[in-house]
């Protein structure tokens, strides 16, 4: 979900970078939906298509046109994307070291890889994975990024909810390096997964049967 305070974290570092124009090319994991005032769209890839961007989005359930592939597998796509994002989709990946890796070889070199995750003692219960900007510092020195912008930002209007927002820039083509310091496992509790296990296909067949016209 992209709410109005990483909405305008995102605008303001592609802006920046001057990837606002028609033709910037950008991968998205996860389908995201817009949650901004005074934004007519509510699936994110039909915003982005309507400011003339080449989009594509990953995700398992392969809705609103998503390309369905596992995000914890190594993905052979090409690094052709000036804009990668990650907005509250890492943490809910098992294989950490490999969804970082399918994140910089989608990003091709002088493109942003741009992250919105939990911080650390935020958003309890609610993915198996939180992250400090030292992770992002760590990945950053590895892999000869160039850190464009990292902030701490709240998420929402509770308490709790603050996030890690961490624009990086793909400087070289070399092969992704691993480093796990900064990032914190806490899995969520039984009901909570049991609960995703259950509404997630819930959620995609009521999509499909509204799609179909079947209800």
């Amino acid at each position: 979900m992209i709410t109005k305070p990483t909405f305008d974290f995102l605008m303001e570092v592609m802006k920046d970078n001057g990837l606002l124009g028609s033709g910037t090319t950008m991968c998205e994991l996860g389908n995201q939906h817009i949650r901004v005032p005074g934004i007519g769209y509510t699936v994110a890839k039909q915003y982005f298509k309507s400011l003339g961007f080449h989009h594509a989005s990953i995700d398992m359930n392969g809705l609103n046109g998503a390309i369905r592939l596992d995000l914890s597998k190594v993905l052979a796509l090409p690094g052709t994307s000036d804009i990668v994002t990650n907005f509250g989709t890492s943490e809910h990946i098992p294989n950490q070291p490999v969804v970082f890796e399918n994140i910089h070889n989608l990003c091709c070199v002088g493109g942003i890889m741009i992250h919105a995750v939990p911080l650390v003692g935020n958003w309890e219960n609610h993915g198996d994975y939180y992250y400090t900007t030292r992770f992002f510092v760590n990945l950053t020195s590895l892999n000869g990024y160039e850190i464009v912008r990292i902030v701490v930002i709240d998420g929402e209007e509770t308490p709790g909810t603050k996030l890690v927002c961490a624009s990086l820039e793909k400087r070289q083509d070399t092969k992704f390096i691993w480093d796990a310091r900064g990032l914190e496992h806490t899995p969520v509790g039984l009901t909570t997964r049991l609960y995703s296990m259950v509404n997630t296909p819930y959620q995609n067949l009521i999509y499909r049967l509204k799609k179909e016209g079947w209800i």
